[in-house]
């Protein structure tokens, strides 16, 4: 399972590069805005319910208590790495839940 994580992260790195590397060239441009937590986790929860309840896969939102009201960030770009990053749990992950 560690081998799995470790090229999940991996892979997950090197699109990260990748999408970087296009920024740099100028190919792609960054809408960076301020994101509310709480906002950005009821849209992931309403976006990925339906995912979740077909695959009969529990789906939760924590925020903790230590993390800001808000970031400044790119929220489609955001949105879509943990779309990646959920659609690959839910490949390999055997416990059927996604805490995000």
């Amino acid at each position: 399972m560690q081998m799995l994580k470790s090229k999940l992260y991996q892979r997950e790195l090197d699109k990260r590069n990748a999408a970087r590397d296009k920024i740099e060239a100028g190919k792609m441009s960054i809408n960076a805005e301020r994101i509310y937590l709480k906002d950005f986790c009821n849209t992931l929860m309403r976006d990925f319910k339906h995912h979740a309840d077909q695959k009969k896969i529990g789906l939760s939102c924590n925020i903790d208590n230590s993390c800001p009201e808000s970031i400044h960030t790119d929220s489609q770009r955001l949105h879509q790495i943990l779309k990646n990053l959920k659609m690959n749990y839910g490949k390999f992950d055997k416990n059927r839940s996604w805490t995000i």
